[in-house]
């Protein structure tokens, strides 16, 4: 018994497996390397391009995707066009206010050209020679009129830098979108590699047990275990290759490249437990939250438009400087230049009106007491709205950061569990090569390690997709101390 051991030892090959050392007969060993180029006949699924949709491979760094989406994104590039009008419409706004309006008239009258038919009488005909009038000048500008039309400008400038710091909001938002995206890229790609070596074990056992099967060295039922095993294997190489594809155009949609677009990463994943505490995110979240501004504003435009209202119930006085115009006046009659602020005034003056009105039916209500009353509500309901806002950023923030911590807890024990899972499949695959355990003891233990490593890499990505979502929740673009753009890392090649 010990010679025939010897014997059998020298015809093993070494192959280093995970933390171990497995022996193999060389035959074994060619039909593992031979699983990489498998035929048509055992390969069921195909890689047939039937649309002829041409593919692009580029290299791509998580901060060449971010910089490529703020410069090539399709609603980026719409959000600067907005932004652009905005300020314009707004400097609009902001002149009329601050600025008297100076104008340039040229104003011709009627002159004849020609006549077609004479009447009896010509008395009233249009004179041949041109008349009419220039005129430069400001319209009236008011001075004062209790600060009606200041509030109602302090309402439109606040949404302005409001509506500006929304565009920002956005332009965050596509970053942090990127950054997902990228890493997701990154998971679906680990996937697929731990898919790829799936399918290298159940290649490599099937064709073994296929031969061994051909001399009746196993039974039936053994060859056909390894055998669902080989294609459930190809079945989820497939999917996962499927699902890089799927990452890929997400990501090219996001930075704006042509369709069909494949990336090579040049970053990978580095892994950070989060270091910001829950109390420190709701106060943050209290101050930057995008819904919890939006409603700041709703209170602080509400409570304006209740003081223009109760101030339209006032005697309204308006307070004005004429300024007046030149007006330049020509025709056969007269030609001269004159200075006017009002009919036959030359004065540059400054004047005051008082005017009220109350209504006492119609749509207003009473005294217009229906319409104080729905600015009162308006700004009541803003006030309840901002809370509700607040309450709902509070329980995602919660929600964001839980599943955080339950990450950081999952990727621990996998990491930790991960060298077992390994020794112990390559254990199991010695063992059974040897004919020392079943099929199905070798089947669990490559399928726990697949699964281990499979969803170490998920937990990783979904780790970092909270941080990234509570981030947007809280209203900020990093974490203090902690940079988005820091979690990838070079590929060590």
């Amino acid at each position: 018994m010990r010679h025939t051991t010897h014997t059998m030892q020298k015809k093993f090959i070494p192959i280093l497996m995970g933390a171990s050392i497995l022996l193999v007969y060389p035959s074994q060993l060619q039909a593992q390397n031979a699983s990489d180029e498998l035929s048509s006949e055992e390969m069921y699924f195909q890689n047939k391009n039937e649309d002829n949709l041409k593919e692009f491979f580029r290299n791509l760094s998580l901060q060449g995707a971010i910089e490529q989406a703020l410069r090539a994104n399709f609603n980026e590039k719409a959000r600067v066009q907005n932004d652009y009008l905005l300020d314009l419409n707004f400097e609009d706004t902001k002149t009329e206010f601050w600025v008297p309006k100076l104008a340039i008239s040229f104003v011709s009258e009627e002159q004849r050209i020609a006549t077609v038919k004479s009447g009896n009488q010509n008395s009233g005909a249009t004179s041949k020679e041109a008349s009419g009038y220039i005129r430069l000048g400001f319209d009236d500008y008011t001075l004062f009129n209790w600060g009606k039309d200041y509030l109602q400008y302090l309402n439109d400038k606040q949404t302005y830098e409001r509506t500006k710091e929304q565009f920002k909001e956005q332009k965050r938002n596509l970053k942090h979108n990127v950054i997902i995206a990228y890493f997701d890229l990154l998971k679906t790609k680990k996937v697929e590699e731990i898919a790829r070596d799936q399918l290298r074990h159940a290649s490599f056992i099937y064709r073994l047990n296929k031969e061994k099967a051909s001399v009746k060295k196993i039974t039936a039922q053994e060859f056909y275990q390894a055998r669902s095993e080989y294609l459930l294997a190809q079945e989820a190489y497939h999917n996962a290759k499927n699902d890089v594809l799927i990452s890929d155009e997400n990501l090219a949609t996001l930075i704006g490249d042509k369709v069909g677009t494949r990336y090579v990463p040049e970053d990978e994943l580095n892994y950070e437990k989060l270091r910001l505490s829950f109390n420190e995110s709701i106060q943050l979240s209290e101050k930057n939250n995008p819904l919890v501004r939006d409603f700041d504003l709703a209170i602080d435009l509400a409570k304006r438009d209740e003081e223009i209202t109760r101030r339209q119930d006032l005697p309204l006085p308006k307070v004005s400087i004429k300024l007046g115009a030149y007006n330049y006046t020509y025709g056969d009659d007269e030609n001269s230049t004159r200075y006017r602020t009002g009919s036959n005034n030359n004065n540059v003056e400054v004047v005051a009106a008082i005017n009220a009105t109350w209504a006492l039916t119609g749509r207003d209500g009473i005294l217009n007491s229906r319409r104080r009353e729905i600015s009162a509500a308006t700004k009541a309901l803003a006030f309840k709205q901002k809370e509700a806002a607040i309450r709902n950023a509070n329980g995602d923030i919660r929600n964001h950061y839980k599943a955080i911590q339950k990450y950081q807890n999952v990727i621990t024990i996998l990491e930790a569990n991960l060298p077992t899972l390994q020794k112990s499949f390559d254990s199991a695959l010695e063992n059974y090569l040897n004919k020392r355990v079943s099929y199905n003891d070798y089947h669990l233990s490559l399928m726990g390690l697949i699964d281990a490593r499979t969803r170490l890499e998920e937990a990783r990505f979904n780790h970092t997709r909270e941080k990234i979502k509570l981030a947007s929740t809280i209203g900020v673009e990093d974490f203090p101390g902690q940079n988005f753009e820091r979690l990838a890392t070079k590929v060590k090649r």
